[in-house]
């Protein structure tokens, strides 16, 4: 019987280089970049063949930073299958256009959008 696919159904992965996550600032072991690599080396020899992404709790002012971020990892790595981002309620319906809104839903890969 070969081996049934598998979906890792919340996948956390950040970059410490590109925007803040302040509640791992005091922790050492979480306090460095977690990418993909990181995730495959997790996984040993078990095949993921599919990832759904959630968002990592980054400063709230780079809630969008993080979603392009991902959007643009999903681009290069086809398992990324879904993306739950995060989107500050009162950014969704006064700080930002509609246009800028429906960019976030125009790439396919995001899914559904954690409004907080």
């Amino acid at each position: 019987m070969p081996p049934l696919p598998i979906l890792d159904s919340r996948v956390h992965l950040w970059d410490t280089g590109g925007f803040a996550h302040p509640w791992i600032s005091d922790i050492a072991a979480l306090n460095r970049s977690f990418l993909l690599q990181d995730h495959d080396r997790a996984c040993g020899s078990t095949r993921v063949e599919s990832i759904v992404f959630i968002q990592c709790e980054a400063d709230p002012s780079h809630d969008m930073n993080e979603a392009r971020w991902v959007m643009d990892l999903a681009r290069d790595d086809a398992r990324i299958k879904a993306i739950i981002a995060r989107v500050r309620l009162e950014w969704a319906l006064g700080g930002c256009s509609q246009g800028e809104l429906r960019k976030l839903f125009h790439d396919n890969a995001l899914k559904v959008c954690k409004i907080q």
